[in-house]
């Protein structure tokens, strides 16, 4: 009897750990706030809160940028995703487990505005369907990249660095860096041009407390980061995306 209760107790056990660990992994946060200069806010569980610096950002996630707001965003597989003023973005669906497994996800939707990003594990991995941004008049696939996207009006996106694929109802087109691309609806073909050089190669910027590397991530209007000078202990922000 002592034996079968025993038994019974460390099974009981063991289901409470795998439960608890599931638990902890699905609740993972995809990423943290970097930088947030005016106000910004989260919809979660139809809760709205303003985003401090260090907030923890999850799937199911809308973030909003009012007219003095900016945002940067740091995904745990070191994608950096930076939000101009006036912009709504939400993360829909987000997986990673600290590498590239075949279950890997990051799917986004940009509703209004404008943001940047530099690709992290999951855009450069060999599942080319496991990233995406929905828009409402086109989506973008990418394939291991640095580009800014614009939802006003129509979808304008500018690749500098790899390249995004952009997929509307008339059918796809490959964005390769220094190139942009206009789609006007979602129901009418795209225009590809050529970015003015000062777009298409931005400045280096110094490097956060990211963990992101040397160069992985370059400074333009849009793009902003907290820097540590170099042999000090004090933080030091940009004041532009």
């Amino acid at each position: 009897m002592a034996k079968q209760w025993r038994s019974n107790y460390t099974f009981k056990v063991m289901v409470t750990l795998i439960t608890l660990f599931l638990c902890q992994a699905v609740m993972a946060a995809a990423g943290k706030v970097l930088f947030v200069v005016g106000t910004v806010n989260i919809t979660s569980n139809q809760q709205v809160r303003s985003v401090q610096q260090g907030a923890e950002i999850n799937a199911q996630d809308t973030i909003e940028t009012k007219s003095n707001g900016k945002l940067q965003i740091r995904f745990t597989d070191g994608s950096i995703v930076s939000l101009s003023p006036n912009t709504r973005f939400y993360v829909e669906r987000y997986l990673f487990n600290g590498k590239n497994d075949g279950n890997e996800t990051g799917f986004f939707s940009l509703f209004k505005g404008t943001f940047r990003t530099v690709s992290g594990l999951i855009g450069k991995g060999a599942n080319k369907d496991a990233y995406k941004v929905s828009t409402p008049t086109a989506t973008i696939g990418i394939r291991g990249t640095e580009y800014t996207a614009t939802e006003d009006n129509g979808l304008t996106v500018q690749v500098h660095k790899g390249a995004v694929f952009v997929t509307n109802e008339v059918g796809g087109t490959l964005v390769e860096q220094g190139k942009q691309i206009y789609v006007p609806s979602p129901s009418k073909p795209a225009k590809l041009t050529n970015l003015a050089a000062s777009v298409s190669t931005p400045t280096q910027t110094p490097i956060s407390q990211s963990g992101l590397s040397n160069g992985s991530l370059q400074n333009t209007r849009e793009v902003c980061v907290e820097t540590v000078a170099s042999g000090a202990g004090t933080l030091r922000s940009c004041s532009q995306f």
